[in-house]
Order: C-alpha cells, then sequence, then structure tokens
C-alpha cells in the first residue's frame, strides 16, 4: 500500500489508539516545559495527507491525522508552540497543506524525513522538541543516521515512533530464508537496530512471540545506548486489533523521568480504554450473549494485581528503608516492571493501605501523600 492509498480509507480502530496516545501525551509534554522555553516544537516527520477519507462514504468529511489532531491539541495552549511535518507523497502533501491552512502556527515541508534531518534539527535548534515517527517500514526510519542524530540534540527531546513488528519480523526471515535479497534486508535491518547484534538473537531463538520480544527489547537498549544521546529511558506499548493482534510498537524514549510518568499515566489510560473496547467488540460477536463470569473474573484480576503491587512496594525495601513518595513510583515505573500498569493514584491508595496495615511506616507529618512524603518500607 503506497502513503497516499494509506489514507484514502476510514481510519482503523488500532490507528484511533495510536493518535489518541499521541493527543494525551503532547499537551503534557508542552505544559510541563512551557515554563523553560520560549518555543516549543512538535515534529511529525512523516506527515500523511492529514486526514483519513473513506471513498465508501463520499458524503463524511473524514478523520483527522495525527498533523491535525496535534495542531488542534497544541493550538488550545497559552504557550508559544510550532508544529513541523514533513511529507514526500505529492497528493499527500496537497491534501496536508490544505487540512492546516487554517493553523498559523503549523509549517509544512515536502520532503523525505531522511533528506532534510538536517534542516528539521536547524529549524528546532535550542528549544524543546517532541518528535512524532510513523512510517510504514523500517527502511524509512533507521536509528543509524536518523534517530542517532534526534537523540543527540542538546535540548530536552522526547520521541515516540513506530516500531514496524511485522515488517522486523518479515525483513529478519528474508535473511535467514531469502538468497536473492536476504543480504539487502540484513542491511536495512543493521541500520534499523544501529549494530548487528541482532543477529545473535535471530540465531538463538527460532521465529515467535520470544525473539519478537528480545528484538523489541534490543532495540530499546540500543535507543538508550547512542553516543552523546538525551535518552536515558525508553519503552514500548503494543498497539493491537480488537482480536488482539499485534500490529506494531509505539516506542517512547526521553531523557527525563518526569516524561516517563507523564507516559505512563497516558498508556496506563489507553490500555484501560483498550480492555474496555475489546471487551464491547467480543460481546457484541457473541450477539448479545452476557459472559456471567467476566465481571467477578475482572474483580479477581484487579486484585491479584494491587496484592502484586503491594508486594512490589514491599520489596523494595530489601533496596533500602527510605524512600520518597515520587522516588518509590519512579522505581517501580523504571525498574520493576509498572510502567504503563498502574496509575498515581493507584500507588497512592496502595501506600495509605500498607501504612493502615502497619507494613510500612510514614515518616513525614502531614496527613497528606505527596512528593514530599517519606515512607520507611522494613526489609522482608
Amino acid at each position: 500500500m503506497s502513503r497516499s492509498s494509506h489514507f484514502d480509507q476510514a481510519r482503523r480502530d488500532w490507528s484511533k489508539r495510536k493518535h489518541a496516545v499521541l493527543t494525551d501525551y503532547l499537551p503534557s509534554f508542552c505544559t510541563a516545559l512551557s515554563k523553560k522555553a520560549d518555543t516549543i516544537w512538535y515534529v511529525d516527520g512523516y506527515a500523511g495527507a492529514g486526514i483519513y477519507r473513506d471513498p465508501n462514504n463520499p458524503n463524511n468529511p473524514g478523520e483527522p491525522g495525527s498533523p491535525v489532531l496535534a495542531a488542534q491539541e497544541t493550538a488550545k495552549l497559552a504557550y508559544n508552540i510550532r508544529c513541523l511535518n514533513i511529507e514526500e507523497d505529492p497528493a499527500n502533501f496537497s491534501s496536508l497543506q490544505t487540512e492546516t491552512s487554517r493553523f498559523s502556527h503549523v509549517e509544512n515541508i515536502f520532503a523525505d524525513f531522511n533528506d532534510v534531518i538536517g534542516t528539521v534539527l536547524d529549524r528546532v535548534r535550542g528549544q524543546p522538541a517532541f518528535f512524532f515517527l510513523d512510517p510504514f517500514g523500517v527502511k524509512d526510519l533507521p536509528m543509524q543516521g536518523l534517530v542517532e542524530p534526534i537523540a543527540q540534540r542538546r535540548t530536552q527531546t522526547d520521541i515516540l515512533l513506530r516500531y514496524a513488528t511485522e515488517t522486523v519480523r518479515r525483513l529478519v526471515g528474508s535473511y535467514e530464508n531469502d538468497p536473492v535479497r536476504g543480504g539487502a534486508n540484513e542491511m536495512h535491518v543493521t541500520h534499523w537496530f544501529r549494530g548487528d547484534g541482532w543477529k545473535a538473537i535471530v540465531q538463538n531463538n527460532a521465529p515467535g512471540i520470544q525473539r519478537d520480544d528480545h528484538l523489541l527489547n534490543y532495540y530499546l537498549q540500543q535507543l538508550v545506548s547512542i553516543s552523546g544521546g538525551r535518552f536515558s529511558h525508553a519503552a514500548a506499548y503494543p498497539i493491537r486489533t480488537l482480536q488482539g493482534n499485534i500490529k506494531y510498537h509505539l516506542v517512547f524514549a526521553t531523557g527525563n523521568k518526569l516524561g516517563m510518568k507523564l507516559m505512563s499515566e497516558v498508556l496506563y489510560k489507553a490500555e484501560h480504554d483498550y480492555s474496555a473496547e475489546q471487551a464491547i467488540y467480543q460481546e457484541n460477536r457473541r450477539s448479545g450473549q452476557v459472559d456471567m463470569f467476566s465481571e467477578s473474573e475482572q474483580t479477581q484480576a484487579q486484585t491479584e494485581r494491587m496484592s502484586q503491587l503491594e508486594q512490589s512496594i514491599l520489596r523494595a525495601g530489601m533496596t533500602k528503608n527510605i524512600w520518597n513518595f515520587h522516588e518509590l513510583y519512579y522505581e517501580l515505573l523504571l525498574n520493576r516492571g509498572w510502567f504503563a500498569q498502574v496509575s498515581e493514584k493507584e500507588f497512592r491508595a496502595t501506600c495509605k493501605t500498607l501504612h493502615a496495615q502497619s507494613k510500612i511506616e510514614r515518616l513525614s507529618p502531614r496527613n497528606a501523600w505527596g512528593p514530599t512524603t517519606e515512607i520507611r518500607i522494613p526489609k522482608i
């Protein structure tokens, strides 16, 4: 499918979820940096047509794509925010110009993002920037030569990009089995990962979910190990169909713990919304037959999750005894597997429960549980 034909159809349910993540995080990024910069930039490297039109429904005005959604969200904020969109397809670019013409803070560039990365980086130099990079495959978005210079910016930089799970799987399979195109695809994958460590993963793991997960984790490790790069934290979130199939992953990287906290909250909400949407879809497939055990099963799963959260908090006492409230929350998100799995509200409630049960001790005198609260966790 060409880039132009991609937008000549109704927006898919998984694209809506991807865009929800973008529009939920972008205002948080801008607000967090509003007092530290004169101008904040949003950069969409593969902007597309700006709108999805359904050819089977010509009376429908269409649904906005990422550049229009970003323009709408940033227009609501009382900060100096600039949106920079890059698109190489002529038909898409013409549509993009039309769809964004009403926004004075939007600028569009007709080019391949790979060809103008230097120009783009010069344009946003010295100011915070959030990059949204959503191409179709690995050839368009190599870490080597494209993501690298973005990561090496000196000012605050966050990035949200598509990790093309299915494409990586296909190219790796070509490397293994295709004597004609395997060599060229080997090069593409190496540029994508910024190294050939992926070959050992492929050699040691048969095709399947486990191999996919190892390759994704390798990508995240490579992203935060770019020499001179700002990215110190990276995480991935699966974008799935309502049937539960993974279409691709969104990879988020930042140099700031606050960025991880904000994105964790966004993805936690996204997962909750996806679960609710999927439950409705499955119920409709059952033709209205209600699963009598679904509610109790959900309650049990929630109880088990809260129990696991309690244990994670208590196990943090094995590392050290006294924690600041936010420091402990970051520890859970960054080092103990709770990124996108818990909200700060739930974390606070769990701390209160453990305190009421005398399993942890609150050292701060005030009643409120907030950033300055200190907690003592006895060793288990």
